[in-house]
């Protein structure tokens, strides 16, 4: 039996990377952010791939938009909630892959939640979207490793026979998207992000499983890290090839391509005219002209990763996949919270670049690359 289709919903917190005054509070485990203060989730790892516990301050540097900057405190995130989105794949290029997917994400829920939601620490809580033609929100925030695993084991394609244009509304009014064409990645990434992550409060992530192509999405891929960003939210990609070859299709649908220069020649935040954020004015070149090659699903979801601050891994052979959503697991419990006053502050809603560098040589950070400061003062 089909799950019922849930909406995206406006949750009821939210935690935000630059506090403005009259910011919520945090949690006590959480650094004492003031207003402009700047929060950004860091994971520093060893040349193992092993995060690095007891690291301070002083083991870094940090430059907003290309100036010196002091930093406040550097903590272990502790016990601060943690916001978890699972983003499935459903598409036809992966669903052979499916029944390993649903154990490996049943392993990654068990980590990440509590046996019993009465042992939940700090608010853990985790949501689940599908994505092919259409992307439905099966779970939404909630605290129990039952239910997540009873939804996983019941995810499966959407039908055919449901594929139609434009969003879908249920009898109680409820929406989710519905598109033509096959895996809407952007738009599963821009719904998690703006709708349901944005409200939120503590550490925020997603976790996708993906091919990495789009078929159809109404937004772009600057959108959905556009919106990833705003809402706080980091995004870890694990990338499997499936059972195609890359597509010569993107947003838009057939026709759509991207230059052989992808992701963005000249690197983030330059490119295309106009830069990051932004875009292409536009929107993406169509067309199959000379000099365009098939988007490459690999760099898509490495670019999303990077930018947003997560990692993206790559999954050769299918049982692979639970030891890389371990490794996930591992890296969230081990993440710190840098806080810091921009100097100068300007309240101008800009995209604000930071470069976080470890002193020590053996030291791999990751962290988002920037914010955007408030609009108006």
């Amino acid at each position: 039996m089909r799950l019922p289709r849930i909406p995206f919903f406006v949750a009821a917190v939210w935690f935000p990377c630059l506090l403005a005054p009259g910011a919520a509070q945090q949690s006590a485990a959480a650094p004492k952010a003031q207003a402009r203060e700047v929060v950004l989730p860091v994971t520093a790892s060893n040349k193992h791939g092993e995060t690095v516990p007891g690291l301070t301050a002083s083991d870094f540097t940090l430059t907003d938009n290309g100036t010196q900057q002091t930093i406040a405190s550097f903590t272990q995130a502790g016990s601060l909630s943690l916001q978890v989105g699972i983003l499935v794949d459903t598409s036809e290029a992966v669903i052979r892959s499916l029944d390993d997917e649903r154990k490996a994400a049943e392993n990654f829920v068990d980590l990440m939640l509590p046996a019993t939601p009465s042992g939940a620490k700090g608010g853990d809580q985790a949501f689940l979207i599908h994505f092919d033609r259409e992307v439905e929100l099966i779970e939404d925030f909630t605290d129990s490793r039952s239910r997540l695993d009873s939804d996983l084991q019941q995810m499966g394609s959407t039908p055919a026979a449901q594929n139609s244009p434009g969003p879908e509304t249920t009898g109680s009014g409820r929406q989710t998207r519905v598109r033509g064409g096959g895996a809407d990645l952007y738009d599963a990434i821009y719904l998690a992000s703006h709708d349901v992550m944005k409200p939120g409060q503590g550490r925020k992530a997603l976790v996708i499983f993906s091919q990495g192509t789009d078929l159809g999405s109404r937004e772009s891929i600057n959108d959905a890290i556009d919106a990833a960003e705003r809402a706080h939210t980091i995004v870890f990609t694990i990338y499997f090839k499936g059972d195609e070859e890359p597509l010569r299709l993107g947003r838009g649908g057939v026709g759509d391509t991207y230059p052989d220069t992808y992701p963005y020649p000249g690197g983030y935040p330059g490119g295309y005219p106009g830069g990051y954020p932004g875009g292409y004015p536009g929107g993406i070149p169509t067309g199959g002209s000379t000099g365009v090659s098939p988007i490459n699903g690999k760099k898509n979801l490495a670019d999303i990763a990077t930018r947003t601050g997560g990692r993206a891994f790559e999954v050769k052979r299918i049982d692979e996949l639970a030891g890389i959503y371990n490794q996930i697991a591992e890296e969230l419990h081990g993440q710190y919270l840098l806080t810091y006053t921009p100097n100068p502050f300007e309240a101008d809603g800009s995209f604000h670049k930071t470069v976080l560098t470890a002193k020590k040589g053996d030291l791999t950070v990751t962290v988002p690359e920037g914010y955007y400061a408030p609009d108006g003062k």
